[in-house]
């Protein structure tokens, strides 16, 4: 896996690990039901789409938890 631009920033980086981790797990289970490693189109892209919207999920919470902080902070002062 490539990650480009990160420029240190800490979320690329976690979602970059994850990724490669949720496809080890779906290998594991692949290997585990057959002694080949094929994994068909469909079933990648399925992963691709289900990763695609968790990433998506994250980032908005992500944003939405720095916006509250944000007027959390902005409310006190």
């Amino acid at each position: 896996l490539y990650v480009h631009e990160v420029n240190f920033d800490n979320n690329i980086i976690k979602i970059a690990i994850e990724i490669v981790e949720h496809f080890k797990i779906k290998l594991d289970e692949v290997s585990s039901k057959e002694g080949d490693c094929i994994i068909d189109n469909e079933v990648l892209e399925e992963i691709n789409k289900e990763f695609i919207n968790y990433v998506n999920q994250k980032q908005n919470m992500i944003k939405l938890v720095k916006d509250f902080g944000e007027k959390m902070n902005y409310s006190i002062m």
